[in-house]
């Protein structure tokens, strides 16, 4: 069976405004960059071995979309959520 990865290109990826101390409103210039990152690790995902890419289509009210790995790691029966919660 092959691994499943859940993917979304960094086409919206922006931030208008300040999301957590970790960003800044001025990451927009990047887009191009990210996409390029993005372009490889898809190739290096596909040499890899035995992969399914699961591929989110990007939407611009959520341009964050393209951290989907950051949500959880799942493994069988097991999923170990994130919290993006900052104290």
């Amino acid at each position: 069976m092959p691994t499943r990865f859940l993917v979304c290109p960094p086409t919206q990826y922006a931030t208008a405004h300040n999301i957590n101390p970790g960003t800044t409103c001025n990451v927009s210039y990047a887009a191009p960059n990210a996409r390029r990152q993005w372009d490889r690790f898809i190739e290096t995902l596909r040499c890899a071995g035995d992969v399914t890419l699961v591929e989110l289509e990007a939407h611009e009210k959520a341009p964050d979309l393209g951290f989907t790995a950051n949500a959880a790691l799942i493994m069988d029966n097991l999923a170990v959520l994130s919290s993006f919660r900052h104290p």
